[in-house]
């Protein structure tokens, strides 16, 4: 309970402060609702970016679902899913199941472009167990949702 007061008191601040934070005053009024999204919000994943041909080992080797997007800054298309994919990794039923989400910049990353075989984007890779079970190539989001919940 101390702990909780002490959080309480770096949010007191001011109610911009409050909603800025959590989004609502409503959900502060009560001390175990703040603990608990305090908690959610630290624990979020998001979608973590791959810089190196290292990481991408280490991300397509899982034994969970790694969902990769191969992407460019200058394709509309991927622009488009960005949102979704963010969407997706902060979904509390992907969390639970440990799905994770990773970004790839093709241009950033050519090599690692090429040892994936992209050829249009964006491409999704789905990798569980150090394989890849499935890929999506293009912007249909309806599709993209549908293939995370059905390979998690």
């Amino acid at each position: 309970r101390r702990e909780q007061g002490v959080y309480w008191a770096k949010l007191e601040i001011s109610d911009y402060n409050r909603e800025k934070f959590m989004g609502s005053r409503s959900v502060l009024t009560r001390g175990s609702c703040f603990v608990r999204s305090l908690k959610s919000t630290i624990t979020r994943m998001g979608v973590q970016k791959i810089t190196s041909m290292e990481e991408y080992m280490a991300a397509i080797d899982s034994d969970d679902l790694a969902v990769i997007d191969f992407y460019a800054v200058w394709c509309g298309p991927c622009r488009v899913m960005s949102p979704e994919v963010e969407k997706a990794s902060e979904d509390p039923a992907n969390l639970s199941k440990g799905v994770k989400f990773y970004q790839v910049d093709v241009d950033e990353l050519a090599d690692v472009a090429r040892k994936a075989e992209i050829s249009a984007m964006p491409t999704f890779h789905f990798h569980k167990g150090g394989k890849k079970v499935f890929e999506q190539v293009g912007a249909q989001v309806s599709m993209f949702h549908a293939n995370v919940e059905s390979y998690r």
